[in-house]
């Protein structure tokens, strides 16, 4: 058996950034874990699957970042600020986003953001989601290494999820890929 929860743009769209770290047992980690046991997977990645407006379907990740206490720190949109703990010092305003294609096996983006934890993701993190998720919609994806656009058919190479132009490949991750033990 195979459980997923898919979030949709609405969804998105209300559910507070707290949600995604929740401890408290019906966030997402709660829910994935769950889904886990009740599907005997042995990972509990890719539970959470984002649905874009063509209905193709995204690994999304979103989680609080951990941080080292009295950081002030630069994220994804080029804003600086800082960073502010709970009791227990865990971050609260700073969170890490990822996206995957449905299989996980390729990465299409990430990135660090500040946030309000009790508001739900910004609509910048949103739109780029959006965007990524568009774009493989229509055959094409992010190089991991220099961001320019490409079509999935020009993917010179692979290094874990990471998909690579030629230029990229040819001049660094060719070489990194082929010293790999994948041990």
């Amino acid at each position: 058996m195979d459980a997923k929860i898919i979030l949709t743009r609405s969804d998105i769209t209300k559910l507070p950034m707290t949600w995604y770290g929740s401890q408290d047992g019906c966030g997402e980690r709660e829910l994935s874990k769950a889904l886990k046991v009740l599907t005997g997977n042995r990972w509990d990645s890719g539970r959470v699957l984002f649905s874009n407006v063509f209905g193709a379907l995204f690994v999304l990740h979103i989680s609080p970042k951990r941080a080292m206490k009295g950081s002030i720190y630069c994220d994804a949109m080029g804003r600086n600020g800082t960073i502010t703990y709970d009791e227990e010092n865990k971050t609260t305003n700073l969170f890490s986003w990822a996206l995957w294609n449905s299989s996980g096996q390729s990465s299409l983006g990430n990135g660090d953001f500040f946030a309000d934890p009790d508001k739900p993701l910004p609509r910048e993190i949103l739109r780029q989601i959006e965007k990524l998720s568009e774009l493989w919609t229509q055959g094409k994806m992010p190089c991991s290494g220099c961001g320019k656009e490409i079509g999935r058919h020009e993917i010179a190479g692979r290094y874990f999820a990471g998909c690579y132009c030629t230029d990229c490949w040819e001049s660094k991750w060719k070489a990194i890929e082929a010293a790999e033990t994948y041990n």
